[in-house]
């Protein structure tokens, strides 16, 4: 009689002790699938930030685009214009854009102001030459602008001023390394189509050799000023790759730590129960 008492005990404690482990692995099983679905969508979550970073990126980067174009627009015309505060207070709007990039990127960027151009090929140099105001000429010579850039029909800054009959603006340019030689797409020099007598006489008094030394020295300067260009991309490239590798490494370190928190605080907690519970048993 105690061998059957104590069979059917046994037998009473196994199928408690079965039920028990079942119930353990259900809940076990129903934890770990809350924790995939929540690491899931944490995950999808932060894809979706990333993503719109992105777009708030590419937003900022299509305004940035649509001012620029304005700016190039605004010189060109001031350029023409003959306007100075214009030019002053459009190269200043760059210089307090840069201001967190530092000194050497703001007069890249003015420069690349002073030698854009509009739909034609037509430089703030070429309109100012246009309108021949002396003043604007000379301060646009003095931020390096290229002096015998072609823009619409091939012609010249001083092909242009020549056309024009602004005497004093022919002058300026050819004292800047402007070449006299150099024909538009019609074959036609500058000392060929201006009507203005005054400055026909400055083509026939200009010398060729001249702007043979003045074209060294500016290839000399261009030279300098494209080597720290370079050097300079090389800096900020060099900056952008680090940037971007702290960024993806501070990503994926995020997710981690959000699927190992999560572990640690859901998962860790139900084996912890498990084993107390087996412990008792």
């Amino acid at each position: 009689m105690a061998r059957k008492i104590q069979t059917y005990f046994r037998g009473y404690r196994c199928r408690q002790l079965l039920r028990s482990m079942q119930q353990k692995k259900a809940d076990y099983d129903a934890v770990m699938d809350k924790l995939q679905r929540e690491a899931y969508v944490q995950m999808v979550r932060m894809e979706q930030q990333r993503a719109e970073a992105e777009r708030k990126r590419e937003e900022e980067e299509r305004k940035k685009q649509k001012e620029q174009a304005r700016r190039r627009a605004r010189i060109l015309e001031a350029a023409f214009d003959g306007n100075m505060v214009e030019i002053h207070a459009i190269l200043e709007e760059v210089q307090q854009l840069c201001k967190d990039q530092g000194e050497d990127v703001a007069v890249r960027n003015k420069h690349m102001l002073v030698e854009c151009s509009d739909a034609n090929g037509n430089t703030p140099l070429s309109e100012a030459a246009a309108g021949g105001d002396p003043d604007t000429i000379n301060f646009l010579l003095s931020l390096e602008a290229n002096p015998n850039k072609k823009g619409q029909y091939g012609r010249t800054p001083l092909y242009r001023a020549a056309f024009a009959g602004h005497a004093e603006a022919v002058k300026i340019l050819l004292k800047s390394g402007a070449d006299p030689r150099i024909t538009a797409d019609d074959g036609e020099r500058p000392d060929q189509v201006s009507s203005n007598p005054e400055v026909e006489d400055i083509f026939k008094e200009w010398k060729p050799e001249d702007t043979d030394h003045l074209l060294k020295r500016l290839d000399g300067a261009d030279k300098k000023r494209k080597e720290a260009q370079n050097k300079l991309f090389e800096t900020i490239e060099s900056k952008l790759r680090k940037l971007a590798d702290d960024a993806e490494k501070e990503y994926s370190a995020k997710q981690r730590e959000v699927l190992v928190t999560k572990l640690l605080n859901n998962g860790g907690q139900m084996l912890h129960q498990q084993l107390w519970t087996s412990a008792s048993i």
